[in-house]
């Protein structure tokens, strides 16, 4: 915890521009140590299965957000009504959408889940929970339901394309 500390208090004092790809480091290790922890013996316990599944789509949803306002090269600071706000572009859905299916159906293959429903589920819970921060954090603005309500949509159908992707198998019809 105190890598991840340390972290906010570099991007505090020089700015996330110089520092964010020793960010990304501390912040990817903060998550393994994290499944790490809630893992015992390489098997995830009871009441943490699913939490491998709701960090990645925190995380998935975090990053691809952070490339796209990167991209879109604007100068000033970001908010819900700038160019690289995933909902304001084709492109910045399509985005969303093909990293929510990718990284949740490495998290699905990875860490099965029993059923898909139960890891999809809790991806797109961890990713909901990171829309709503950034959408409160860079200013709601008056539709900010219906920005929430689009970008889980948008996220929860890129993700479970993914989780039927990643394990096909559990889709199939079982015959007797």
């Amino acid at each position: 915890m105190e890598d991840v500390v340390g972290a906010v208090e570099l991007v505090a004092l020089h700015g996330l521009q110089h520092w964010r790809h020793d960010l990304y480091h501390v912040a990817l290790s903060a998550v393994f140590a994290l499944v790490s922890v809630a893992t015992k013996g390489g098997r995830l316990s009871r009441t943490t299965r699913s939490l491998p599944h709701v960090l990645a789509g925190a995380f998935a949803f975090a990053a691809a957000q952070a490339v796209l306002f990167l991209v879109a090269g604007d100068t000033r600071r970001p908010t819900v009504d700038s160019p690289g706000w995933f909902l304001n572009s084709g492109r910045g859905v399509l985005v969303m959408a093909v990293v929510a299916a990718a990284v949740c159906g490495a998290a699905l293959r990875a860490w099965p889940a029993g059923p898909i429903w139960k890891g999809w589920v809790a991806f797109v819970g961890g990713a909901a929970v990171a829309l709503v921060i950034s959408v409160f954090v860079l200013g709601p603005g008056t539709i900010f339901p219906i920005v929430i309500a689009a970008g889980v949509a948008v996220v929860g159908v890129g993700a479970l394309a993914g989780s039927a992707a990643a394990r096909p198998e559990l889709l199939r019809r079982r015959t007797r």
